[in-house]
């Protein structure tokens, strides 16, 4: 353990973050929300705290056995209000409260993901309640088990990404890594490698696209390309800064997801103008050509 990236998990129960007290620590989360209403009285300084001293941070929601897609909202909301940015992490704790269910921890990690494609969603867990979880296995696992060794087993997961060791005075915890290792697989989240375009297109691009903004968020709706002799298997949606449109100002790549004519996605910056581009995909998701997107610039709110 003494090679993996170390962290710690604060709440108001907690006195509120320091500069000094994250020195040691590669990562910290600390409490949002707890329920549909209740708001962590030490969450924004905290928040602001970890970004102030540059470590990886991360914000953990207590789910209650009720309107988890309700709850995620109202989550995503605090953390919104407090400057949610790419490569944050955000988790849910499904252990805590009695009679919370699978599909309502995964409808929650669901609700998340799709509003902040760029971050990573966790979810936070007793090891006695794993087997009750097996939907949720497709999200990364923080794994709460006091003790000087790590668990064997954290079945129906395969591994655990963090490890929250000691609930003694101070809540401390492991990353199943490097603090290097912990930067790339953020980074990898946050910042996706844009796909190399193929040779072989066969459709022209998506016609008439639309860009409806909100105020982190925006709507696509396009139609089918021209002339196609059939329709495209689906579509690729690319998100760019400004104007300039190149994988170097790429903030978002939605690539083989699109089997319709709209997409909505969120987790963007307000007030800033942004490109979307739009072209079709051919069997397996792979592109088409020409190498031409259908593209839309809009202004979030």
């Amino acid at each position: 353990m003494t090679a993996s990236a170390q962290g710690i998990d604060v709440s108001s129960y907690q006195d509120r973050l320091t500069a000094a007290a994250l020195k040691p620590y590669s990562f910290a989360f600390t409490k949002a929300t707890d329920g549909p209403e209740f708001l962590d009285p030490n969450f924004y300084v905290n928040w602001a705290m970890m970004k102030a001293v540059g470590i990886h941070r991360g914000a953990y929601a207590e789910l209650w056995s009720s309107s988890p897609v309700e709850q995620a909202d109202r989550f995503l909301d605090v953390v919104h209000a407090g400057g949610l940015e790419p490569g944050d992490m955000l988790a849910v704790v499904a252990s805590d409260y009695q009679g919370v269910t699978d599909a309502e921890v995964k409808a929650f990690c669901d609700h998340v993901k799709a509003a902040a494609p760029r971050c990573i969603v966790l979810v936070y867990s007793d090891l006695s309640l794993l087997p009750a979880l097996p939907s949720c296995t497709g999200y990364p696992l923080w794994i709460a088990w006091p003790s000087s060794s790590a668990p064997r087993s954290v079945a129906p997961w395969k591994t655990w990404r963090f490890w929250q060791w000691d609930e003694t005075s101070l809540d401390k915890n492991a990353f199943d890594g490097t603090a290097a290792q912990l930067q790339a697989w953020l980074d990898s989240i946050a910042y996706p490698t844009p796909p190399v375009p193929p040779a072989d297109w066969t459709y022209g691009p998506p016609l008439r696209l639309q860009a409806l903004a909100g105020l982190t968020s925006v709507r696509l709706s396009w139609e089918p390309p021209a002339g196609s002799p059939q329709p495209p298997d689906g579509y690729q949606v690319f998100i760019y800064n400004g104007d300039v449109c190149n994988w170097t100002t790429t903030v978002a790549s939605y690539p083989r997801t699109v089997t319709g004519t709209t997409w909505e996605g969120g987790s963007l910056e307000r007030g800033k103008r942004y490109t979307a581009h739009v072209v079709a995909a051919g069997p397996s998701g792979s592109r088409v050509r020409p190498y031409t997107f259908g593209s839309a610039s809009f202004e979030t709110g």
